[in-house]
């Protein structure tokens, strides 16, 4: 018997995953089956690769190593899987400063530009859209507090690309 659908029947629409390679970047058999998982699922798309930069006080460096991981871990995927990945999530963990304030400081931006062009360039990958998420911690009377995670999202989610 033959299975007829409907003109006006929709599939159920698919997840965007991305995958964190902050602990695993050095380890590509953790990777292919993460990946592995994700395409063998029809409801889930692989949409890229997020990466959390735990002490940005560090520095540039610690910055172009995260960056760098992310995009070899994204080209090695592309050559692997043929899966081109057009996303990037950087997530930086920083409870000093509150997240009005890191906004404003577009050097962040500009060292995300850089390290991004440059990893890209070292690896002949196309450059992906960039998203920055800070998480911060609220200043109140009684102390600091977490924010709720929709006012992180709201006020401190920034679109480079």
């Amino acid at each position: 018997m033959l299975a007829h659908w409907h003109l006006f029947a929709r599939s159920r629409p698919k997840q965007n995953v991305w995958i964190d390679v902050s602990e695993c970047a050095a380890d590509v058999g953790t990777i292919d089956a993460g990946v592995e998982r994700v395409l063998h699922r029809q409801h889930l798309r692989l949409a890229g690769m997020c990466c959390a930069l735990e002490t940005p006080g560090a520095g540039e460096r610690c910055l172009d190593a995260c960056i760098d991981r992310a995009v070899a871990a994204m080209e090695h995927i592309r050559r692997r899987h043929g899966v081109l990945l057009s996303q990037l999530a950087i997530t930086i963990a920083d409870t000093r400063i509150p997240a009005a304030a890191a906004l404003e400081q577009r050097e962040v931006s500009a060292v995300i530009e850089d390290c991004l062009g440059a990893a890209c360039a070292r690896y002949r990958y196309p450059r992906p859209t960039v998203t920055l998420l800070l998480h911060t911690v609220a200043s109140t009377p009684t102390g600091p507090s977490h924010a709720s995670t929709l006012d992180m999202v709201r006020d401190a989610t920034l679109e480079l690309s």
